[in-house]
């Protein structure tokens, strides 16, 4: 009962985790393209040595392996969760299973690991407890179905975020290089990179918004 509290724990902070690194890294994201757009980098100029092509690959979520990778994990684990649960019939495959499991689990024990040494505590610490209690209890099929879950989150994480980074990207090319700004009682037309702090835009419907900024009037 124990094993099965613990993993269910350790499934809903691997839920939580994963809705909160998205929205961090989508908002991280967003704020480095719209203060890489500020300055000057259309004309290919680095802020702080990061390029704009730098900038575009800099956000690598959930680890630095991608997404195919990632989904290689899933099957491996997915198949970890095949031979465990007919172990229950047969025990060969239990055996067989065993080493899957063991193999697809081995990031999250290295992660714990280097997480202790720095006294640090994370979902991968909570999910290895589990695996470690598991196997103790000889409780494979539900470490197999753990381990799966969590490889699976992963991989959906790596995958809605490079979706959101994609997106991100188009509205940001749809951005021309210049914008409407309030001078005088009129609007001019002005380069984006001359845009300063308290300077008013106008920003029509359906028009990316261009900067950080508060909205003054409209909707």
């Amino acid at each position: 009962m124990l094993v099965e509290v613990t993993t269910l724990a350790a499934v809903f902070g691997i839920s939580y985790r994963t809705w909160k690194r998205k929205s961090v890294q989508r908002n991280k994201y967003l704020l480095q393209l719209q203060r890489g757009k500020l300055s000057g980098q259309n004309a290919g100029v680095s802020v702080s040595g990061i390029t704009e092509d730098q900038l575009m690959l800099a956000p690598k979520p959930v680890g630095a392996r991608n997404p195919a990778e990632q989904k290689r994990e899933v099957v491996v684990s997915g198949a970890g969760v095949a031979f465990t649960a007919l172990g229950l019939t047969n025990p060969f495959y239990t055996l067989v299973g065993l080493p899957v499991v063991a193999y697809a689990s081995r990031e999250n024990f290295i992660i714990a690991w280097n997480l202790m040494r720095r006294k640090q505590v994370d979902v991968e610490t909570l999910v290895s407890i589990s695996l470690l209690g598991a196997f103790a209890m000889h409780r494979i099929l539900p470490a197999a179905m753990l381990v799966f879950l969590y490889r699976l989150s992963t991989y959906l994480t790596l995958r809605v975020m490079d979706d959101s980074r994609l997106r991100l990207e188009s509205q940001f090319d749809q951005a021309g290089d210049t914008v409407f700004r309030v001078q005088d009682g009129s609007e001019i037309e002005v380069p984006l990179a001359e845009v300063q702090v308290n300077d008013l835009l106008i920003v029509r419907a359906g028009e990316s918004v261009p900067a950080d900024g508060i909205v003054v009037e409209g909707s």
